[in-house]
């Protein structure tokens, strides 16, 4: 039985591990140094590698742990280290490139002009590092999903639990849902009402502030009151992952969430466990509150007219060359506010009023003639009811097809989806 336990207790650390390290990679590839040089190509590649090693060597770790709390310490430092690595001309990273060949050989090069220097790095050995530049650090706190605070430049953490976005009064500023695995910028935390928030700055709204629940992305920890085995997003249970013994104490994030009319707690991506056998046990050690500051909600700028339009399939948000401007998901449900369209790279585009974009196709529906007689089915891929679609219908479509369980569907309507091999697409 212990064996058991401890077994599914490695597969999870292991996946946050290898989730971390994907996303860590992604921002990699379109980080900056401070004097807004790009990352060379040797210079991505070095963190990625090294990144790729610490996964091997945590993964090892988690392995060889006899207890859990030695899986959650040697997971906690595999990722801690993987996001100082893929942070913006941190030290972890200049330790990196002073140790890379391939890197060192492009400095050497330095004088054609086409290798960026980095801020704080010296261009050959020897030539002393410009400790002015260096951020501070610290250890990551017990529970985060993230590296730890920095108000300066900013620490970006990934939602485990799809999130709403709130005021400096605590109440929910818009209609936006965020979904889990989104990656958010933080500037640090602070209490309202009670209650602990993560610090945004919209830098394409002159820094205007939001704040995101903490137990979004950071966990607390619950005692299983029974026996609990583990379930996937579609609520099937997921046999190699074992069964959690009743008096265990496990990470949740964020409040219960409903699959299929049960409720389940989040503990890691893709696997939860039903809320009815969990109890309350406490929240991780509260971070250090800063005071709010006040939002600028000065009304100077001309009127625009903002239109409300509701997001039908997940979309990610864009920037005007129609490049996907962060790692942000924007929940189907969503109700954003729109300024107007824009046609980017013959692709139609909603415009925010923050100056992003989000394609229209996940707002808009395309109509699609149904080949063959067709049944809808839920977000969980079951059938809803016996009535059909009859073919050659023409159905309002959101969006690229998106996979549910083995298939691919298109949504047709909220929570209503139809499968992709029904319908023309040539």
């Amino acid at each position: 039985i212990n064996d058991n336990k401890l077994a599914a207790e490695k597969e999870i650390a292991k996946g946050a591990v290898d989730d971390i390290a994907t996303n860590a990679k992604n921002k990699v590839d379109s980080l900056k140094h401070k004097d807004g040089s790009d990352y060379t190509t040797n210079e991505k590649q070095a963190i990625k590698d090294k990144i790729d090693q610490i996964v091997t060597e945590g993964k090892g770790k988690i392995d060889n742990s006899k207890t859990t709390g030695e899986v959650d310490t040697n997971r906690d430092a595999a990722i801690d280290q993987i996001i100082k690595d893929s942070t913006q001309d941190s030290d972890a990273a200049k330790d990196i490139w002073n140790n890379d060949p391939k890197v060192q050989n492009d400095r050497n090069h330095h004088d054609s002009g086409n290798i960026p220097s980095v801020p704080g790095t010296p261009a050959t050995p020897g030539t002393p590092n410009d400790t002015a530049n260096k951020p501070n650090s610290s250890d990551s706190e017990p529970g985060h999903n993230s590296s730890s605070k920095d108000n300066d430049h900013g620490v970006d953490v990934t939602l485990m639990h799809n999130a709403y976005l709130y005021d400096q009064t605590g109440s929910r500023c818009n209609k936006v849902i965020l979904g889990a695995g989104s990656v958010v910028t933080t500037y640090g935390v602070t209490t309202i009402n009670g209650r602990q928030f993560y610090i945004l700055h919209d830098q394409n709204a002159a820094n205007k502030q939001y704040y995101l629940a903490l137990g979004n992305v950071k966990y607390r920890v619950q005692k299983l009151v029974h026996n609990a085995a583990v379930y996937d997003q579609y609520g099937r249970r997921i046999n190699s992952a074992g069964l959690l013994r009743k008096d265990r104490l496990i990470n949740t994030y964020g409040s219960a969430v409903t699959i299929r009319g049960s409720l389940y707690f989040i503990i890691a991506k893709n696997r939860y466990v039903k809320a009815s056998n969990v109890m309350l046990k406490k929240i991780v050690t509260e971070t250090q509150a800063e005071e709010v500051e006040p939002i600028n909600t000065s009304t100077a700028d001309a009127a625009v007219a903002v239109n409300e339009k509701q997001i039908m399939h997940n979309a990610y948000v864009y920037d005007e060359k129609g490049i996907r401007s962060n790692q942000l998901i924007f929940k189907a449900g969503s109700i954003v506010n729109t300024v107007g369209t824009k046609t980017i790279n013959n692709r139609l585009f909603y415009v925010l009023e923050n100056g992003m974009y989000i394609a229209a196709g996940n707002i808009d529906a395309k109509k699609l003639r149904l080949k063959h007689n067709a049944y809808l089915y839920s977000q969980y891929g079951n059938r809803l009811n016996h009535s059909v679609v009859r073919k050659y219908k023409l159905v309002r479509t959101y969006g690229s097809p998106v996979r549910i369980k083995n298939g691919t569907y298109y949504i047709v309507a909220k929570n209503k989806n139809i499968k992709e091999a029904n319908f023309i697409t040539k």
